[in-house]
C-alpha cells in the first residue's frame, strides 16, 4: 500500500534493483521519490528514485530514468497498482545503449 510505504530512513528498508537483475521481480505497488544522488565525480544531485514493492513487503529501487520511464508506461496502459488485477512479474535487464553506455531496463515476464 502506497501510504503505508515508510518514508522516513526508507532508504535503508530498500534493495538495489540491480541486484535483481535478470531475476524476475513481482510488483504490487510502486512509489517514485527525490533523493539524493551522488555521481562518479562526487557531484550530488535530486533524482528521482523508483522503488519497486512485492506483495510481501520488499522493497527495490534506483535512479535509473529508463526504469521510471517502463513504470510510467506500465501506468498509463494498465492503471495505477492498486487496478491491476493481479501483481505485475518484471525483469530487470542492463541493456547496452547506441553509444555504448550500459543502463538497466524492466521487462514484462
Amino acid at each position: 500500500d502506497l501510504h503505508s510505504f515508510p518514508t522516513r530512513r526508507s532508504s535503508d528498508l530498500v534493495q538495489r534493483l540491480r541486484d535483481m537483475i535478470s531475476k524476475p521481480v513481482v510488483i504490487s505497488d510502486i512509489v517514485v521519490q527525490m533523493t539524493d544522488y551522488t555521481d562518479e565525480r562526487g557531484e550530488t544531485t535530486r533524482r528521482p528514485r523508483t522503488i519497486l514493492i512485492t506483495p510481501e513487503g520488499e522493497a527495490y529501487g534506483t535512479t535509473s530514468v529508463a526504469v521510471l520511464r517502463t513504470v510510467q508506461n506500465l501506468i498509463s496502459l494498465l492503471g495505477m497498482p492498486h487496478e491491476w488485477p493481479e501483481p505485475l512479474t518484471v525483469v530487470p535487464q542492463m541493456v547496452r545503449g547506441s553509444k555504448g553506455l550500459e543502463f538497466m531496463q524492466l521487462s514484462l515476464a
